[in-house]
């Protein structure tokens, strides 16, 4: 678990509002198989993406879900992260971080997935969530408390321009909670 606190910058259009990120996006190969497609080709990609992915995520964690709650919990208090008007990108078929992980007490939770296909099975699933179809790359909102994601964000191909996006969208202390597959990388970023 990493904890990095990330200042906000001022910036002109097309760069980055992050100081120290751009060493770790040049560094990063891109994953096996991952073309770096980018802008519509990329949406189009990951909107026509079959949802069974995300369904044998929910049966691997199952094998640690009780960890991976505790662990959670214990990461929202002791970063006293928000409990009301989070939003939670690329929300998957399963919705399992708000079905799941999300701590009892957390209200106002907004799941934003870019699979059609995935929403309805989402809503199928989780009749009380509220979805919404959208991505990283086209954030409409501002003054955000917490942007989350569990297993979405490691997938944008142009980790720049959503990184822009999410620090644009983030309320001034406002948290960026990363967690990757089986809780093996949580990042907790705050904007000040």
């Amino acid at each position: 678990m990493r904890q990095v606190l990330v200042r906000k910058t001022h910036h002109s259009p097309g760069k980055s509002r992050f100081d120290l990120y751009q060493r770790l996006v040049d560094s990063a190969p891109l994953a096996k198989g991952h073309s770096g497609i980018q802008n519509e080709d990329e949406r189009a990609f990951f909107r026509q993406q079959p949802i069974e992915a995300t369904t044998t995520f929910e049966r691997n964690r199952k094998k640690v879900e009780l960890s991976l709650v505790k662990l959670v919990s214990f990461l929202w208090d002791h970063y006293q992260l928000p409990c009301d008007s989070v939003i939670e990108y690329g929300s998957g078929a399963t919705g399992y971080f708000y079905a799941v992980l999300k701590p009892k007490d957390v209200r106002n939770w907004l799941q934003v997935e870019i699979n059609p296909n995935a929403i309805v099975e989402n809503s199928r699933r989780n009749p009380t969530a509220q979805i919404v179809e959208g991505s990283y790359y086209d954030i409409g909102y501002t003054n955000v408390p917490m942007i989350a994601g569990l297993s979405s964000f490691d997938t944008a191909s142009d980790m720049p321009r959503a990184i822009n996006e999410v620090t644009q969208a983030l309320m001034p202390g406002g948290f960026f909670y990363i967690c990757r597959m089986f809780a093996q990388d949580i990042i907790v970023l705050r904007a000040i």
